[in-house]
This record gives structure tokens, C-alpha cells and sequence, in this order.
């Protein structure tokens, strides 16, 4: 997530869900759509992925492992990544 541009574009499928991504900034700044928590556009921070328990892989988004996301003091984990693609680049996240 740190080496993408601003207003990148990701589509990251899930064994249970699509989510759409739009980064808003190298930190892990995003807007998401996708799942039960994410129905809507909302904005939050991407921690990383996980395999569970403490392990952090911070900024990274890794094919098997869960992405991890912060959003409203809530601490939201995905099931596993089975596909990553990179789009275009979007002005908006509408």
C-alpha cells in the first residue's frame, strides 16, 4: 500500500467477499467498499494483512493472508485474499 499513488484503485476478492479500495494515502488511508461492515463507501485505515494472532505484515496486501482494517475503533478482519488486481486511477471514491 505505501509504494501506490493517491486515488489508486484496488479490487481485492475475498473467499467470502469483493472489496473495492481507493487509497487516500500511504499511511493506509482508504476508502473501502465490500462486506457486511463495508456497505457503503466508508473511510478507514488499512493496518495490513494478517495470518492471525499478533503477526502484521503493516501496509501489504498478500495473497492467502487477511486484511486487516481500523474503522470506527472497531478492528475489522477479512477472510483470506484470493485475488489482488490494481486499476486505474480514480478522482473520487463516489
Amino acid at each position: 500500500m505505501s509504494s501506490l499513488e493517491e486515488f489508486q484503485q484496488i479490487h481485492v476478492c475475498t473467499q467470502n467477499t469483493l472489496y473495492e479500495l481507493v487509497v487516500i494515502n500511504r499511511c493506509g488511508d482508504v476508502h473501502v467498499r465490500g462486506g457486511r461492515y463495508f456497505p457503503e463507501w466508508t473511510e478507514a485505515r488499512f493496518a495490513g494483512c494478517t495470518a492471525g494472532g499478533s503477526f502484521l505484515k503493516r501496509l501489504a496486501i498478500n495473497l492467502g493472508l487477511q486484511m486487516e482494517f481500523e474503522c470506527d475503533r472497531r478492528r475489522i478482519v477479512t477472510s483470506p485474499v484470493r485475488t489482488i488486481a490494481l486499476l486505474q486511477k480514480s478522482p473520487t471514491a463516489s
